[in-house]
């Protein structure tokens, strides 16, 4: 396993991937620092008119040749949908690079900003807490390279035939394996970001909970700075992190609302296909296909629910602030602001306003999920009937 940070493994891939054109370096006390020169700004230019002259190149030959991108075991309206996430697809990876070109600057202040609460965190507590917030947020960059390399393998097994062209075969693979590695990357960090301002969070109630101790037995104590240490990284999340996420985590919704019924709904096309739910082979092939197909979006998704909990860090301050006895001065003032601010406990992170990341979330997604798979199949009915039809009639 690497010795490298969460952190910098991903700013690591943002930049290799031209999302975020920089230098990550660490030092020998783990400590991070990010620097940009003139070559960084050549190459993201280069990687922005690059990026969209192939996103522009392929959905061209796709409104063209509409039928080269065809399944043989669907019918119109498997092969519309199909061509629909196809295209939302570069639509999503287009409109990803175009948003991080034109607010590279400030994603990379931002990311400067990120880095000097890390290291402060590994400061805090010497070597200690620079071991502790390794070991806990380690994990999230091998979640995302399992989920890509999955994505990769179930891309290649699902397009490697029965498309009309080779080309079509090849652009397929390549482009549903391609935006799961942006938007996943994207998402990756995000939620590396929020696990590090979630375990600050939980550390500062740490603190408070022993504050509040010390102030019962009569030592006197001083939480203004821990309670502007709270502010901050709410700031961070408020007005940082929201609004520079909330644009590429909407795509992701979207894509994923696109891209997940197709597993579900390719089973149900072939179980109700008199032709084909007698080869059991292909019923068995195209199920495991299916499940894989929609396990990393599910996946992706329970990771970012995980969210939520600076959410309960956060309502947590204030429970602990209630039981904390403060005499009237300065401190009291803070304090007294505090929770008459905080009486209504709102969620933190956010798509733009739009929904929250929790759990809720979570289902209500799967709950539309399944309402659009239940359209799909009844629309599919109604082609196979018509077609039916037309058949009988000629």
């Amino acid at each position: 396993m690497s010795s490298y940070p969460d952190l910098y493994l991903h700013i690591k891939t943002l930049s290799f991937l031209g999302l975020i054109c920089c230098h990550c370096t660490q030092d020998n006390g783990k400590k991070l620092c990010i620097a940009t020169c003139q070559s960084h700004e050549w190459r993201a230019r280069a990687t922005f008119f690059l990026v969209q002259l192939l996103c522009f190149i392929i959905l061209l030959n796709c409104i063209l040749c509409t039928q080269y991108y065809y399944v043989m075991l669907f019918n119109d309206t498997g092969n519309l949908h199909s061509v629909m996430i196809f295209g939302s697809a570069c639509l999503i990876i287009s409109c990803s690079y175009g948003y991080l070109y034109v607010t590279r600057a400030r994603n990379i202040q931002f990311l400067k900003d990120i880095l000097i609460h890390y290291n402060d965190m590994l400061s805090e507590g010497g070597n200690k807490g620079g071991e502790v917030t390794n070991v806990e947020i380690k994990h999230q960059f091998y979640i995302y390279v399992t989920i890509c390399s999955l994505n990769s393998f179930i891309a290649v097994i699902s397009f490697h035939q029965g498309l009309g062209h080779w080309s079509a075969n090849v652009t397929l693979i390549l482009v549903h394996t391609f935006v799961k590695i942006v938007v996943g990357i994207v998402i990756s960090t995000y939620v590396s970001i929020t696990q590090m301002l979630t375990i600050s969070m939980r550390r500062l109630n740490d603190q408070l909970t022993l504050l509040m101790t010390a102030t019962v037995f009569g030592v006197k104590v001083d939480i203004q700075k821990l309670i502007k240490r709270r502010n901050r990284l709410l700031r961070i999340c408020c007005h940082d992190l929201n609004p520079r996420y909330g644009l590429i985590l909407l795509l992701a919704v979207f894509y994923t609302l696109l891209a997940a019924p197709s597993g579900p709904f390719i089973i149900i096309s072939i179980f109700t296909n008199e032709e084909l739910k007698n080869k059991t082979w292909l019923l068995l092939g195209a199920s495991v296909v299916s499940i894989i197909w929609t396990i990393p979006c599910i996946v992706m998704w329970c990771i970012m629910a995980k969210c939520g909990d600076i959410t309960i860090e956060a309502n947590r301050t204030i429970k602990i602030l209630l039981r904390i006895p403060v005499k009237k001065g300065q401190n009291y003032k803070m304090t007294h602001k505090i929770l008459w601010k905080h009486l209504q406990q709102k969620p933190i992170l956010n798509v733009l306003g739009l929904f929250t990341l929790n759990s809720r979330t979570l289902f209500t997604l799967l709950s539309t999920i399944m309402g659009y798979i239940i359209i799909m199949v009844q629309f599919n009915e109604l082609n196979t009937e018509i077609g039916s039809y037309e058949h009988n009639s000629v």
